[in-house]
């Protein structure tokens, strides 16, 4: 009988076995041994997975595509945990991770998606100053200004001795404080106005019973618009 790999030369010509192939690990999972073998040759999880699903496609299956790209057994492939969906190469536009309905048509999105949502392919940005870690350069740099008041900018008020670290939270103290740039929210039955429309929303509850949201007392018959009310009232009357 001809081996199977010889069987499946003319489908995989043009795909070349990786030079760098090393092996798994107790307590690795598909997923993890892909990061391995893409930090080993040197490229990133999404290159190294585009490459892996072209001659998946090709062959038509996941564990033979390992077994010849890395040389190693299908007992020890399929002994591995796996997080992808079975076929996940014919739906490129659908997360391959079990149990995710994520879609998009960007593909470098998707990976973005599976690096954010399910940890696979991240770079990790470390603290040289602490334990923290984060998978976007833009939230360590938040927490060294943050936590270690290294590279600060900071933003001050022109009208106050107020200052923050965040632009957003300088521009809210200025709607807040100050009156500055504020985006009313007018109620269309009473002349109130609100700054949040979280409090416009509290607003047309409280005062006009629109879009209510009761809150019942599972112990008694009281009922109340505002979550707080019905734990102050849990707590006074019920001492839970």
């Amino acid at each position: 009988m001809q081996h199977p790999h010889k069987q499946l030369n003319a489908k995989w010509q043009g795909f070349k076995p990786l030079p760098i192939r090393p092996s798994p690990e107790q307590g690795d999972s598909i997923g993890r041994w892909i990061e391995k073998l893409a930090e080993g040759n040197n490229t990133s999880f999404e290159v190294m997975f585009t490459y892996i699903s072209k001659v998946t496609e090709k062959i038509d299956d996941f564990y033979l595509t390992f077994s010849i790209l890395m040389e190693v057994s299908l007992n020890q492939i399929s002994s591995l945990s796996n997080e992808f969906k079975v076929e996940f190469w014919k739906n490129p536009e659908q997360c391959p991770v079990q149990n995710c309905v994520h879609k998009t048509k960007q593909k470098h999105n998707m990976y973005q998606h599976i690096a954010n949502m399910h940890d696979l392919g991240v770079t990790w940005y470390e603290c040289p100053h602490c334990d923290y870690k984060a998978k976007q350069k833009a939230h360590l740099k938040q927490h060294i200004a943050d936590m270690h008041d290294l590279g600060v900018t900071w933003y001050e008020c022109p009208y106050c001795d107020y200052k923050n670290k965040q632009k957003a939270h300088l521009k809210r103290h200025l709607a807040y404080k100050h009156n500055i740039n504020v985006k009313w929210r007018f109620c269309p039955h009473c002349e109130y106005k609100a700054k949040q429309k979280s409090d416009l929303k509290r607003h047309l509850a409280d005062r006009h019973n629109i879009n209510v949201k009761w809150r019942f007392c599972p112990h008694c018959e009281y009922k109340t618009k505002q979550k707080s009310y019905l734990k102050r009232h849990l707590a006074n009357r019920h001492n839970i």
